[in-house]
């Protein structure tokens, strides 16, 4: 057996000046009420034509990791929210990867409801995956584009090398032995039963339920941007960083543009040095994603 380690996220950023936050409550499509936060340009009090919504990553919520990335745009005049999900923090351990749609759909009408015309979903790690899964399986017209920071390209893949910190000659051994131990929890009714997975590039291991085990990192999941990207039409944007981190490397991003063929225009930017929080760059990466929503003719 192993030892239970949990890392920290990246700590939360201090609100940026010239940025007002305002908590706010928003609804599902199945009705269920969930909370995140409206960043809004200091003293403006109408919303900007084009807003962006921010979806976090694992174990996440809307101000740790990237969050700042929303923040950051509110100070160029965008109506942002970063919103919290039935899978933020330790509710991920027992959610249900394709229930996101319904969340996002929520968001999307909220913000639209503010007097937002045009959306840009900005998806960080999970949340990348998250945002092109909803665009590849829904129709949201109020939706122009996708950002996609720091994007896992196959979660599921990821999770069979995941297990090399149980047994380095075979993880995949070990991988099969647990998706079925998983899958017998769920066949005898037993799926929220909480087992111990390994996670995040050997940073450590969580709990998860056998159910969202499978749903996230089994071998049927659909945890997969890689596996949806080619549906999605949007223009699109990849933030990526250098350093391999979180079990995120840049090839992950490459491997996306390369399989996104169908979109109307493409754009990316890496980071130098950065890790997956973007620590000690975040102007950099904020600037980045600035520059392309200009050139891409979104603008506030």
């Amino acid at each position: 057996m192993f030892e239970l380690v949990r890392y920290p996220n990246k700590m939360i950023q201090p609100t940026p000046e010239r940025v007002d936050l305002k908590a706010i409550n928003y609804r599902a499509s199945d009705g269920l009420l969930l909370d995140g936060f409206l960043n809004y340009p200091s003293g403006r009090t109408t919303a900007s034509k084009v807003g962006v919504v921010f979806v976090h990553g694992t174990r996440g919520n809307a101000l740790v990791g990237a969050g700042f990335l929303a923040q950051h745009l509110a100070r160029y005049g965008y109506t942002t929210l970063s919103i919290n999900m039935r899978s933020s923090g330790i509710n991920y351990e027992i959610s249900l990867f394709e229930e996101v749609v319904k969340d996002l759909a929520g968001a999307v009408k909220y913000i639209t409801g503010l007097g937002v015309k045009k959306v840009v979903l900005l998806g960080h790690s999970l949340g990348a995956v998250d945002i092109t899964y909803y665009m590849a399986t829904e129709t949201d017209p109020s939706v122009a584009a996708l950002i996609l920071s720091g994007a896992p390209a196959n979660i599921p893949k990821r999770a069979v090398e995941e297990f090399k910190i149980i047994n380095r000659s075979d993880p995949r051994k070990e991988y099969a032995h647990f998706v079925n131990k998983a899958k017998r929890l769920v066949k005898q009714g037993k799926g929220e039963t909480i087992l111990i997975a390994p996670t995040g590039g050997g940073h450590g291991q969580m709990p998860m339920s056998a159910e969202s085990f499978l749903s996230y990192r089994g071998p049927d999941s659909k945890c997969k941007a890689l596996a949806w990207i080619s549906n999605v039409k949007l223009p699109l944007f990849f933030l990526f960083h250098e350093r391999p981190d979180r079990g995120v490397t840049p090839e992950d991003s490459e491997e996306l543009i390369r399989a996104a063929k169908n979109v109307s225009s493409i754009g990316k930017y890496l980071v130098r040095d950065a890790d997956h929080f973007y620590t000690g760059h975040e102007e950099e990466a904020s600037k980045a994603i600035l520059d392309w929503l200009r050139h891409a003719r979104l603008v506030p």
